[in-house]
């Protein structure tokens, strides 16, 4: 069963949006800026082949985006050819539905991971700040992915401008 996407936020943005896909389902979440709060949408993609699923694929209306300034994608790692053969074409259709005023991070699963120091582990709730962990507390597996996708795109987003921001001495802004 899907889980509508959320229209109107409780608070206004700005916000960052992590995505967690598979061949069957695409899970969003949307994280805000500045506080740690966030919530999440799911499209359960139904049909009777993987060419059905991915035409039943539905983002959110162009209202749900319009406070986004950047959403990142986990890039599809698998062991298994046919996973792959599942979930890329659901990645590139996912990609093509962000609208193009949006910046779009492709990010992998190492990457996202690190900073949760989570390994090669999925996370848990309690793997993400108190704030976090208390939204995420109910969440299936591939939302909290999606969560932390979403964080870690925030957070590397906010070191690459206060590094610009502040550069070392003697080079120039």
């Amino acid at each position: 069963m899907s889980v509508p996407f959320p229209e109107l936020p409780p608070m206004t943005g700005p916000w960052c949006v992590g995505i967690d896909l598979s061949g069957r389902s695409v899970d969003i979440v949307r994280l805000h800026e500045s506080h740690d709060y966030a919530e999440r949408g799911q499209r359960v993609l139904t049909g009777a082949t993987a060419f059905d699923r991915l035409l039943d694929i539905e983002m959110p209306s162009s209202g749900w985006w319009s406070d986004v300034y950047l959403a990142a994608i986990e890039m599809p790692e698998s062991r298994f050819r046919v996973s792959l053969r599942a979930q890329l074409p659901v990645y590139g259709a996912v990609c093509a539905r962000i609208p193009s005023s949006i910046t779009l991070w492709s990010v992998s699963p190492a990457d996202w991971k690190r900073p949760l120091a989570l390994g090669a582990k999925k996370p848990t709730a309690a793997s993400f700040p108190p704030e976090l962990a208390a939204c995420a507390a109910d969440w299936p597996q591939d939302a909290l992915d999606a969560l932390g996708v979403a964080l870690y795109a925030r957070d590397e987003n906010a070191r690459g401008i206060a590094a610009a921001l502040n550069p070392p001495k003697g080079q120039a802004a």
